[in-house]
Order: C-alpha cells, then sequence, then structure tokens
C-alpha cells in the first residue's frame, strides 16, 4: 500500500542502503595501500632508534668499566 513503511524505513535497498557510495567501493583497500608503507616506516625507525639508544647504552657502559679498571689498577695492562 502507499502510505505503509517496510522493516526499512523511506530508505531504498541497494548498496547505499547499506552506507557505502557507490564511489567508495574499495576505499578501504586505497586507504591501506597507502597507510601501509607509512606505518612500515614508522616501525622501522623505531626499531633503528632503539638499537641506537643499545648501542649507545653499550658504549658507555663500556666506557665506564674503563674507568673504573684504570682507577682500581692503574698499572694493568689491558687483557
Amino acid at each position: 500500500m502507499a502510505g505503509e513503511r517496510g522493516a526499512r524505513g523511506d530508505r531504498e535497498r541497494g548498496s547505499a542502503s547499506r552506507g557505502h557510495v557507490a564511489g567508495e567501493r574499495g576505499s578501504v583497500t586505497v586507504e591501506l595501500a597507502l597507510a601501509l608503507p607509512v606505518l612500515v616506516l614508522v616501525l622501522a625507525v623505531a626499531l633503528a632508534g632503539a638499537r641506537w639508544a643499545l648501542g649507545a647504552a653499550q658504549a658507555q657502559a663500556a666506557a665506564a668499566h674503563g674507568a673504573r679498571a684504570a682507577v682500581v689498577e692503574p698499572d694493568a695492562r689491558a687483557r
């Protein structure tokens, strides 16, 4: 009948009723293709920074160990 509404109300059937505009099909794939390299780059930079910090900490520890050895045994030769 003309005045009755279905379970969906006034919405029409089809892809537009599911919240998708006809031109947006595949947009998630495109967004992922654009965002994934950026995320990988951020992860790579973070890992490189962590490796640099670890190397700096190891160098600092080696310098402290050498300075301590020089103070405790000033006449000792390098082993």
